[in-house]
């Protein structure tokens, strides 16, 4: 591709983000990514950008964190918005009628609005499935956004 003389260019990709939700584990979502990678331009394009003497660095929206499920799946009927580590709830006693270990219950007024948010102290996410990648959430490792230069 041309660059037409710019000195500053911003790329967006997606498609991690794109296989990471449609895969159905984690095997096949590695498998995946590697399938997509060497049938892409994408190494072609950061290349490229290399060899044109650009600094180029990857990063994310957020992080990301492998924790195993909790056992306890919130009643959707209760609740207005889910994800895998953290659950929205219109009144703070829904929050904390809610029982397994670790319970923590929060409020941003300013960020999200009047809905309480339950997640847990510890790594793990709701649910009994396989231990897996989650991201998005409210520890360290998932509101940390990666940032990498990629060095030619």
């Amino acid at each position: 591709f041309e660059l037409l003389g710019y000195e500053y260019i911003g790329l967006i990709y997606n498609f991690v983000d794109e296989i990471a939700h449609q895969a159905t584990s984690e095997s096949l979502k590695f498998n995946n990514l590697e399938n997509f990678l060497d049938e892409s331009e994408f190494s072609a394009v950061i290349n490229n950008l290399l060899d044109k003497n650009f600094r180029v660095y990857l990063c994310s929206d957020h992080g990301n964190l492998y924790c195993k499920g909790n056992g306890f799946n919130p009643s959707r009927d209760l609740i207005e918005k889910r994800a895998s580590r953290s659950v929205l709830y219109r009144s703070r006693e829904l929050a904390e009628n809610e029982e397994f270990e670790n319970k923590l219950v929060l409020k941003f007024p300013n960020i999200i609005g009047e809905e309480y948010i339950l997640t847990m102290k510890n790594r793990r996410k709701f649910g009994n499935s396989e231990p897996g990648f989650t991201h998005g959430g409210v520890n360290i490792e998932e509101v940390i956004i990666p940032f990498i230069e990629v060095i030619g």
